[in-house]
């Protein structure tokens, strides 16, 4: 399995250079316990706020010793709070690939235990509201990315000039991309909006200054 978080890969059990195992995810929801009187039994009740966390370890090979150094002591910094887009792209036998979606997440915590030689290994734990979406492009897919301009204080705005030759069967994979000390956002696309032009996107927050773009793709 193959693990993205915003525009970071973060694994590929099918390379030298970055060995997932260990995957695990846990979901959780408030549940409330009552103790009614002369009840033979408490009752337990949902209340809801559901979340996943989702666990994996990364063994990760260099070319040399020095350039694991500079890895183990730097990765973290160059990993985003969130929220983002953690993206899990799933090997089918036939050669194809599913994307499995989750936005809004944000990185719990990053453990480098240790490394020995060329190889470090980590440990990731990402915290999320729930598993967005399940995509598998049909093989014979037109699937397409690309980059879009957002402007500075903005919380919604509209994608155009895309001129695509018919109205994409899906909008996927949206990242934004922030300057840097820019704000963690995360986006999403309006319900009924895509057309062959663009479509509208709505962030978590106001952009506060020029800089960010969004990354995307759409499948035809």
């Amino acid at each position: 399995m193959k693990i993205k978080y915003d525009s970071l890969w973060l694994s590929d059990e099918f390379s030298a250079d970055g060995f997932q195992s260990g995957l695990s995810l846990n979901g959780r929801q408030i549940v409330q316990e009552a103790q009614f009187l002369r009840a033979a039994q408490a009752a337990f009740f949902a209340r809801h706020n559901r979340s996943v966390s989702l666990s994996f370890t990364v063994v990760r090979v260099f070319a040399s010793v020095s350039a694991a150094e500079q890895f183990f002591l730097s990765h973290y910094a160059s990993l985003t709070d969130g929220p983002a887009t953690l993206l899990c792209r799933c090997a089918n036998t036939d050669g194809t690939t599913t994307d499995v979606l989750i936005q809004n997440a944000v990185l719990d915590s990053v453990s480098q235990p240790s490394y020995s030689g060329a190889t470090v290994r980590v440990s990731y734990t990402f915290r999320a509201p729930a598993i967005s979406a399940l995509y598998a492009p049909a093989p014979d897919a037109d699937v397409r990315t690309f980059s879009f301009a957002i402007p500075s204080d903005v919380n919604t705005f509209a994608v155009t000039g895309l001129a695509l030759p018919s109205v994409p069967a899906r909008v996927f994979g949206l990242t934004v991309r922030k300057p840097s000390g820019g704000l963690q956002l995360a986006a999403s696309v309006q319900t009924g909006t895509i057309t062959t032009d663009g479509f509208t996107v709505w962030l978590t927050g106001a952009t506060d200054a020029s800089g960010y773009f969004l990354d995307f793709a759409v499948s035809l």
